[in-house]
Protein backbone atom coordinates (compact mmCIF):
# COMPACT_ATOMS: atom_id res chain seq x y z
CA UNK A 1 0.00 0.00 0.00
CA UNK A 2 2.98 2.38 1.04
CA UNK A 3 5.02 1.73 -2.20
CA UNK A 4 1.59 2.02 -4.14
CA UNK A 5 1.12 5.44 -2.32
CA UNK A 6 5.04 6.84 -3.28
CA UNK A 7 4.44 5.88 -6.97
CA UNK A 8 1.26 7.83 -6.83
CA UNK A 9 3.11 10.89 -5.38
CA UNK A 10 6.44 10.65 -7.96
CA UNK A 11 3.84 10.40 -10.56
CA UNK A 12 2.02 13.65 -9.31
CA UNK A 13 5.45 15.58 -8.60
CA UNK A 14 6.39 13.81 -12.02
CA UNK A 15 3.64 15.60 -13.91
CA UNK A 16 3.87 18.79 -12.07
CA UNK A 17 7.12 19.12 -12.45
CA UNK A 18 6.98 18.90 -16.31
CA UNK A 19 4.49 21.41 -16.66
CA UNK A 20 6.04 24.46 -17.96
CA UNK A 21 5.09 28.44 -18.00
CA UNK A 22 2.77 28.56 -20.77
CA UNK A 23 2.57 31.90 -22.82
CA UNK A 24 -1.08 32.20 -22.24
CA UNK A 25 -0.06 33.29 -18.88
CA UNK A 26 0.69 36.33 -19.44
CA UNK A 27 -2.48 37.55 -21.73
CA UNK A 28 -5.54 38.55 -19.77
CA UNK A 29 -7.10 41.51 -19.65
CA UNK A 30 -5.70 44.84 -19.15
CA UNK A 31 -7.75 48.02 -20.49
CA UNK A 32 -4.67 49.45 -19.78
CA UNK A 33 -2.38 48.69 -22.49
CA UNK A 34 -5.44 48.05 -24.60
CA UNK A 35 -5.80 51.86 -24.23
CA UNK A 36 -2.24 52.52 -25.14
CA UNK A 37 -2.46 50.69 -28.28
CA UNK A 38 -5.73 51.83 -29.77
CA UNK A 39 -8.05 53.14 -27.66
CA UNK A 40 -6.95 57.08 -25.67
CA UNK A 41 -3.48 55.92 -27.09
CA UNK A 42 -2.23 55.78 -30.72
CA UNK A 43 -5.72 56.11 -32.55
CA UNK A 44 -6.93 58.69 -30.86
CA UNK A 45 -3.47 60.86 -31.50
CA UNK A 46 -4.14 59.41 -35.49
CA UNK A 47 -7.81 61.21 -34.84
CA UNK A 48 -6.17 64.35 -33.37
CA UNK A 49 -3.70 64.34 -36.43
CA UNK A 50 -6.34 63.51 -39.46
CA UNK A 51 -8.25 65.95 -38.46
CA UNK A 52 -5.81 68.89 -37.92
CA UNK A 53 -6.45 70.70 -41.10
CA UNK A 54 -10.08 70.41 -41.25
CA UNK A 55 -9.93 72.63 -37.15
CA UNK A 56 -6.47 74.64 -38.94
CA UNK A 57 -9.50 75.83 -41.43
CA UNK A 58 -12.24 76.49 -38.55
CA UNK A 59 -9.74 78.75 -36.44
CA UNK A 60 -8.79 80.54 -40.17
CA UNK A 61 -12.29 80.94 -41.12
CA UNK A 62 -12.94 82.45 -37.20
CA UNK A 63 -9.78 85.52 -38.31
CA UNK A 64 -11.32 86.35 -41.35
CA UNK A 65 -11.81 89.91 -41.74
CA UNK A 66 -13.04 92.86 -44.04
CA UNK A 67 -11.81 95.59 -42.27
CA UNK A 68 -15.41 97.59 -42.75
CA UNK A 69 -16.79 99.35 -39.38
CA UNK A 70 -20.07 101.28 -38.95
CA UNK A 71 -19.02 104.33 -37.08
CA UNK A 72 -21.96 106.46 -35.95
CA UNK A 73 -21.82 110.07 -34.08
CA UNK A 74 -23.88 112.69 -32.07
CA UNK A 75 -22.87 116.20 -31.69
CA UNK A 76 -24.49 118.92 -29.97
CA UNK A 77 -22.72 122.61 -29.11
CA UNK A 78 -24.14 123.88 -25.58
CA UNK A 79 -23.31 127.19 -26.32
CA UNK A 80 -25.35 127.23 -29.56
CA UNK A 81 -28.56 125.46 -29.93
CA UNK A 82 -26.87 123.00 -32.68
CA UNK A 83 -26.76 119.35 -33.10
CA UNK A 84 -25.64 116.74 -35.57
CA UNK A 85 -25.85 113.06 -36.21
CA UNK A 86 -23.88 111.00 -38.75
CA UNK A 87 -23.41 107.45 -39.92
CA UNK A 88 -20.60 106.51 -41.30
CA UNK A 89 -18.92 103.08 -43.04
CA UNK A 90 -15.12 102.92 -43.03
CA UNK A 91 -13.03 100.83 -44.36
CA UNK A 92 -9.21 100.52 -42.81
CA UNK A 93 -6.66 99.27 -44.96
CA UNK A 94 -3.86 98.84 -42.92
CA UNK A 95 -3.44 99.12 -39.40
CA UNK A 96 -6.53 97.40 -37.48
CA UNK A 97 -7.41 97.30 -41.60
CA UNK A 98 -7.99 94.86 -44.43
CA UNK A 99 -4.61 94.00 -45.14
CA UNK A 100 -3.31 94.66 -41.23
CA UNK A 101 -5.65 91.95 -40.45
CA UNK A 102 -5.17 89.48 -43.24
CA UNK A 103 -1.52 89.59 -42.12
CA UNK A 104 -2.36 88.75 -38.25
CA UNK A 105 -5.15 86.33 -39.47
CA UNK A 106 -2.33 84.01 -40.97
CA UNK A 107 0.45 85.42 -38.14
CA UNK A 108 -2.22 83.86 -35.45
CA UNK A 109 -3.17 80.45 -37.72
CA UNK A 110 0.58 79.51 -37.80
CA UNK A 111 0.42 80.63 -33.90
CA UNK A 112 -2.39 78.21 -33.57
CA UNK A 113 -0.42 75.63 -36.25
CA UNK A 114 2.74 76.00 -33.66
CA UNK A 115 0.56 75.16 -30.58
CA UNK A 116 -1.45 72.21 -32.26
CA UNK A 117 1.63 70.54 -33.36
CA UNK A 118 3.48 71.11 -30.00
CA UNK A 119 -0.01 69.71 -28.01
CA UNK A 120 0.19 66.91 -30.16
CA UNK A 121 4.20 66.20 -29.16
CA UNK A 122 3.36 66.59 -25.72
CA UNK A 123 0.79 63.87 -26.52
CA UNK A 124 2.74 61.57 -28.36
CA UNK A 125 5.24 61.75 -25.32
CA UNK A 126 3.24 61.42 -22.64
CA UNK A 127 1.97 57.92 -24.23
CA UNK A 128 4.89 56.88 -25.21
CA UNK A 129 6.24 57.32 -21.75
CA UNK A 130 3.28 55.41 -20.44
CA UNK A 131 3.72 52.54 -22.30
CA UNK A 132 7.33 52.32 -21.91
CA UNK A 133 6.32 52.03 -18.02
CA UNK A 134 3.53 49.09 -19.15
CA UNK A 135 5.91 46.77 -21.20
CA UNK A 136 8.71 46.97 -18.53
CA UNK A 137 6.26 46.28 -16.06
CA UNK A 138 4.81 43.09 -17.66
CA UNK A 139 8.51 42.30 -18.76
CA UNK A 140 9.72 42.73 -15.31
CA UNK A 141 6.55 40.66 -14.03
CA UNK A 142 7.39 37.48 -16.91
CA UNK A 143 11.08 37.74 -15.43
CA UNK A 144 10.22 36.85 -12.18
CA UNK A 145 7.71 33.83 -13.19
CA UNK A 146 10.61 32.68 -15.26
CA UNK A 147 13.57 33.38 -12.34
CA UNK A 148 11.23 31.34 -10.02
CA UNK A 149 10.99 28.23 -12.17
CA UNK A 150 14.59 28.27 -12.84
CA UNK A 151 15.25 28.34 -9.37
CA UNK A 152 13.29 25.28 -8.51
CA UNK A 153 15.06 23.37 -11.02
CA UNK A 154 18.23 24.87 -10.27
CA UNK A 155 17.74 24.26 -6.95
CA UNK A 156 16.94 19.91 -6.77
CA UNK A 157 20.25 20.29 -9.56
CA UNK A 158 22.35 21.61 -6.66
CA UNK A 159 21.17 19.40 -3.99
CA UNK A 160 21.82 16.51 -6.40
CA UNK A 161 25.41 17.56 -6.96
CA UNK A 162 25.90 17.53 -3.58
CA UNK A 163 25.31 14.00 -3.17
CA UNK A 164 27.11 13.33 -7.07
CA UNK A 165 30.19 15.12 -5.17
CA UNK A 166 29.67 12.50 -2.16
CA UNK A 167 29.68 9.85 -3.91
CA UNK A 168 32.88 11.03 -6.01
CA UNK A 169 30.61 10.96 -9.29
CA UNK A 170 31.74 15.01 -10.54
CA UNK A 171 34.72 16.75 -9.06
CA UNK A 172 34.98 20.07 -6.54
CA UNK A 173 35.30 22.20 -9.59
CA UNK A 174 31.77 20.75 -10.74
CA UNK A 175 30.03 21.31 -7.80
CA UNK A 176 31.57 24.92 -7.23
CA UNK A 177 30.10 25.32 -10.70
CA UNK A 178 26.51 24.20 -9.93
CA UNK A 179 26.66 26.04 -5.96
CA UNK A 180 27.77 29.17 -7.96
CA UNK A 181 24.92 28.96 -10.29
CA UNK A 182 22.20 28.23 -7.32
CA UNK A 183 23.51 30.98 -5.43
CA UNK A 184 22.61 33.32 -8.28
CA UNK A 185 19.74 32.48 -9.36
CA UNK A 186 18.38 32.75 -5.67
CA UNK A 187 19.84 35.71 -5.02
CA UNK A 188 17.82 37.05 -8.25
CA UNK A 189 14.63 35.48 -6.84
CA UNK A 190 14.73 37.09 -3.59
CA UNK A 191 13.25 40.64 -5.01
CA UNK A 192 10.88 38.80 -7.23
CA UNK A 193 8.03 38.24 -4.83
CA UNK A 194 7.35 42.40 -4.32
CA UNK A 195 6.10 42.68 -8.23
CA UNK A 196 2.46 43.14 -8.92
CA UNK A 197 1.01 41.04 -11.64
CA UNK A 198 0.87 42.43 -14.88
CA UNK A 199 0.03 40.98 -18.56
CA UNK A 200 -0.56 41.57 -21.98
CA UNK A 201 -4.09 42.53 -23.28
CA UNK A 202 -5.30 39.19 -25.00
CA UNK A 203 -6.67 40.69 -27.56
CA UNK A 204 -2.81 41.56 -28.86
CA UNK A 205 -1.66 38.08 -27.59
CA UNK A 206 -1.12 37.04 -31.92
CA UNK A 207 0.80 40.79 -31.97
CA UNK A 208 3.04 39.96 -29.54
CA UNK A 209 3.84 36.64 -29.89
CA UNK A 210 4.52 36.95 -33.58
CA UNK A 211 5.90 40.53 -33.35
CA UNK A 212 9.10 39.65 -35.55
CA UNK A 213 6.79 39.03 -38.08
CA UNK A 214 6.49 43.01 -38.32
CA UNK A 215 7.18 44.10 -41.95
CA UNK A 216 8.50 48.02 -41.21
CA UNK A 217 9.00 50.63 -43.93
CA UNK A 218 12.30 51.09 -45.63
CA UNK A 219 14.41 52.90 -43.00
CA UNK A 220 15.19 55.69 -45.88
CA UNK A 221 11.17 55.70 -46.43
CA UNK A 222 10.47 55.94 -42.72
CA UNK A 223 13.06 58.76 -42.13
CA UNK A 224 11.57 60.91 -45.21
CA UNK A 225 8.58 60.59 -43.99
CA UNK A 226 9.28 61.80 -39.92
CA UNK A 227 10.75 64.67 -41.63
CA UNK A 228 7.62 65.54 -42.77
CA UNK A 229 5.25 64.52 -40.07
CA UNK A 230 6.84 64.75 -37.05
CA UNK A 231 5.01 67.06 -34.65
CA UNK A 232 8.23 68.72 -33.65
CA UNK A 233 9.58 69.79 -36.82
CA UNK A 234 6.27 70.67 -37.67
CA UNK A 235 5.63 73.51 -34.81
CA UNK A 236 9.63 74.52 -35.60
CA UNK A 237 9.05 74.66 -39.37
CA UNK A 238 5.35 76.89 -38.60
CA UNK A 239 7.93 79.33 -36.38
CA UNK A 240 9.94 80.22 -39.58
CA UNK A 241 6.97 80.94 -41.49
CA UNK A 242 5.53 82.91 -38.79
CA UNK A 243 9.04 85.36 -38.79
CA UNK A 244 7.58 87.36 -41.97
CA UNK A 245 4.65 88.29 -40.56
CA UNK A 246 6.66 90.26 -38.11
CA UNK A 247 5.40 93.92 -37.41
CA UNK A 248 7.08 96.45 -40.35
CA UNK A 249 6.54 99.99 -41.23
CA UNK A 250 3.78 99.09 -43.19
CA UNK A 251 1.68 97.95 -40.49
CA UNK A 252 2.03 101.17 -38.44
CA UNK A 253 0.23 103.48 -42.07
CA UNK A 254 -3.03 104.30 -41.08
CA UNK A 255 -5.22 104.43 -44.01
CA UNK A 256 -9.15 104.21 -44.62
CA UNK A 257 -11.98 104.88 -47.21
CA UNK A 258 -15.32 105.96 -46.05
CA UNK A 259 -18.65 106.81 -46.68
CA UNK A 260 -20.57 109.60 -44.37
CA UNK A 261 -23.77 110.43 -44.23
CA UNK A 262 -24.59 113.81 -42.14
CA UNK A 263 -27.74 115.57 -40.66
CA UNK A 264 -27.52 118.80 -39.08
CA UNK A 265 -30.70 120.11 -37.11
CA UNK A 266 -29.61 123.79 -36.68
CA UNK A 267 -30.28 123.75 -40.58
CA UNK A 268 -31.56 121.96 -43.04
CA UNK A 269 -29.76 120.10 -44.36
CA UNK A 270 -27.97 116.31 -45.12
CA UNK A 271 -24.55 115.70 -46.41
CA UNK A 272 -23.37 112.85 -48.17
CA UNK A 273 -19.60 112.53 -47.86
CA UNK A 274 -16.90 109.87 -49.46
CA UNK A 275 -13.33 110.29 -48.67
CA UNK A 276 -10.10 108.96 -47.70
CA UNK A 277 -7.44 109.47 -44.88
CA UNK A 278 -4.17 108.42 -44.65
CA UNK A 279 -1.73 108.69 -41.64
CA UNK A 280 2.32 107.89 -42.29
CA UNK A 281 4.84 107.20 -39.29
CA UNK A 282 7.67 109.60 -39.93
CA UNK A 283 10.26 106.79 -38.81
CA UNK A 284 10.43 103.84 -41.39
CA UNK A 285 11.26 100.53 -39.42
CA UNK A 286 13.82 98.23 -41.15
CA UNK A 287 12.54 94.53 -39.97
CA UNK A 288 13.87 92.79 -42.92
CA UNK A 289 17.36 91.98 -41.47
CA UNK A 290 15.34 91.07 -37.82
CA UNK A 291 13.22 88.59 -40.32
CA UNK A 292 16.38 86.80 -41.82
CA UNK A 293 18.22 86.95 -38.61
CA UNK A 294 15.74 85.29 -36.56
CA UNK A 295 14.58 82.65 -39.32
CA UNK A 296 18.53 82.26 -39.87
CA UNK A 297 18.44 80.79 -36.75
CA UNK A 298 15.39 79.17 -36.66
CA UNK A 299 16.26 76.72 -39.63
CA UNK A 300 19.68 75.85 -38.14
CA UNK A 301 18.00 74.73 -34.66
CA UNK A 302 15.31 72.57 -37.85
CA UNK A 303 18.33 71.46 -39.56
CA UNK A 304 19.93 70.26 -35.92
CA UNK A 305 16.19 68.62 -34.88
CA UNK A 306 15.99 67.03 -38.10
CA UNK A 307 19.61 65.19 -37.89
CA UNK A 308 18.63 63.97 -34.28
CA UNK A 309 15.74 62.88 -35.50
CA UNK A 310 17.29 60.59 -38.36
CA UNK A 311 19.63 59.63 -35.76
CA UNK A 312 17.46 58.29 -33.22
CA UNK A 313 14.95 56.46 -35.72
CA UNK A 314 18.35 54.63 -37.82
CA UNK A 315 19.24 53.31 -33.86
CA UNK A 316 15.84 52.71 -33.02
CA UNK A 317 15.17 50.78 -36.11
CA UNK A 318 18.74 49.27 -36.36
CA UNK A 319 17.22 47.96 -32.49
CA UNK A 320 14.32 47.06 -33.51
CA UNK A 321 16.17 44.36 -36.30
CA UNK A 322 18.90 43.27 -33.65
CA UNK A 323 15.95 42.06 -31.53
CA UNK A 324 14.15 39.98 -33.86
CA UNK A 325 17.27 38.22 -34.77
CA UNK A 326 17.54 37.71 -31.37
CA UNK A 327 14.31 36.51 -30.87
CA UNK A 328 14.34 34.10 -34.46
CA UNK A 329 17.86 33.54 -32.65
CA UNK A 330 15.87 31.83 -29.36
CA UNK A 331 13.00 30.29 -31.33
CA UNK A 332 15.41 28.46 -33.22
CA UNK A 333 17.35 27.01 -30.10
CA UNK A 334 13.99 26.04 -28.87
CA UNK A 335 13.23 24.15 -31.66
CA UNK A 336 14.08 20.45 -30.71
CA UNK A 337 15.76 21.31 -27.58
CA UNK A 338 15.87 18.32 -25.56
CA UNK A 339 15.35 18.94 -21.45
CA UNK A 340 16.22 16.10 -20.25
CA UNK A 341 17.46 16.64 -16.90
CA UNK A 342 16.71 19.81 -13.89
CA UNK A 343 19.53 21.37 -15.50
CA UNK A 344 18.57 21.47 -19.29
CA UNK A 345 14.93 22.19 -17.53
CA UNK A 346 16.34 25.61 -16.04
CA UNK A 347 18.58 26.41 -19.71
CA UNK A 348 15.58 25.96 -21.97
CA UNK A 349 13.33 28.58 -19.55
CA UNK A 350 16.38 30.76 -19.52
CA UNK A 351 16.05 30.50 -23.47
CA UNK A 352 12.44 31.25 -22.93
CA UNK A 353 12.79 34.06 -20.47
CA UNK A 354 15.16 35.50 -22.88
CA UNK A 355 12.59 35.23 -25.66
CA UNK A 356 10.12 37.30 -23.88
CA UNK A 357 12.52 40.02 -22.74
CA UNK A 358 13.68 40.65 -26.55
CA UNK A 359 9.87 40.76 -27.51
CA UNK A 360 9.27 43.47 -24.76
CA UNK A 361 12.34 45.32 -26.11
CA UNK A 362 11.14 45.04 -29.62
CA UNK A 363 7.31 46.21 -28.81
CA UNK A 364 9.15 48.94 -27.05
CA UNK A 365 11.06 50.12 -30.07
CA UNK A 366 8.14 49.77 -32.42
CA UNK A 367 6.31 52.78 -30.25
CA UNK A 368 9.34 54.58 -30.15
CA UNK A 369 8.96 54.39 -33.95
CA UNK A 370 5.89 55.58 -34.10
CA UNK A 371 6.19 58.42 -31.78
CA UNK A 372 9.66 60.01 -34.10
CA UNK A 373 8.06 58.79 -37.19
CA UNK A 374 4.24 59.64 -36.72
CA UNK A 375 3.72 56.59 -38.82
CA UNK A 376 0.66 54.01 -38.32
CA UNK A 377 3.38 50.96 -37.46
CA UNK A 378 1.16 49.38 -34.79
CA UNK A 379 -1.86 48.95 -36.16
CA UNK A 380 -4.83 46.11 -35.83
Amino acid sequence: MKIKSLVVILALYSLLDASEISDKEFFGKNRFFSDMMYGEGVNEILALKKNKKRDLETFKNSQKSSGLKLKLGASDRLDHNFKGYSASVVWDLFDDGYFGLKKESKKRTLEYNIYQDEILSDIESNYLRAAIFEIDEIKNYIQMRYNQKKLRYIKREFISSKKKLQEGLITKYQYNKMKNLYKKARDISKYDGVLKKKIFDKEFKNFVLHIEDTKLWDEKELIQYAKKHNSQLNAQKAKIKKQKYTKSWVDDVDAHIYLSKRRYTFIDREDTVVGAQVELPLEAKDTNKIIELNQHILKVKLKSEEVLLQKRVHHIYTKFLNDIDEIKYRLSKLDGFIADSDLKKAQKLEIKQDLWRYRCEALKDLFWLQFLTSANIISR
